[in-house]
């Protein structure tokens, strides 16, 4: 098992924020490949949004998010920003049947057993160009996500809502003990 822990949630929770804030601190953190992806696809007219066609989507996120899990060194300290289990919790709420894929690679890519969520929280939520979801399809997500991460046997700890500094302290906290 890598020492990397997942940080997730509902879009528009914090994730990039506690990420960001992590980074500059000087922990490894991942890229945020769906953002990343949906910029790709619509600079490029592609067709493989989550909106458009969330089956093709998700399979080159799985394909990009095994080699993201792949390249990071097994015995150093990382965060990422969502992970391979995310890809079914989204499949889930658009009531796609999720192919064994999914599952293998959600058993063979195994991250530390706590996964930390951003909690739903209204004030901070916003939409934008990638980001469509209203807060209430947010919370949704963010409810799928969570129950995903328990179902593939992780332990989620919702994130305090606090300042991006206080939720950093918190996991970096809870991870030194």
């Amino acid at each position: 098992m890598r020492n990397a822990y997942v940080i997730t949630g509902g879009p528009g929770f914090g994730k990039t924020s506690i990420l960001t804030k992590l980074r500059k601190q000087g922990h490894n953190t991942s890229e945020e490949l769906s953002r990343q992806f949906i910029q790709e696809q619509m600079e490029g007219k592609g067709t493989l949004l989550p909106w458009v066609d969330r089956l093709g989507y998700s399979e080159e996120m799985l394909r990009r998010r095994i080699h993201q899990f792949e390249r990071t060194p097994a015995n150093e300290l990382w965060f990422f920003d969502r992970g391979i289990p995310d890809l079914i919790a989204y499949m889930r709420k658009d009531r796609l049947d999720v192919p064994d894929i999914y599952h293998e690679t959600t058993k063979k890519h195994r991250y530390q057993q706590i996964v930390f969520l951003t909690p739903p929280w209204e004030k901070i939520h916003v939409n934008d160009r990638e980001r469509l979801e209203s807060f209430e399809e947010a919370k949704n997500i963010h409810a799928e996500i969570e129950r995903t991460y328990t179902e593939v046997g992780y332990t989620c700890i919702t994130l305090p809502k606090a300042t991006v500094g206080e939720g950093v302290v918190f996991i970096l906290d809870l991870i030194s003990n």
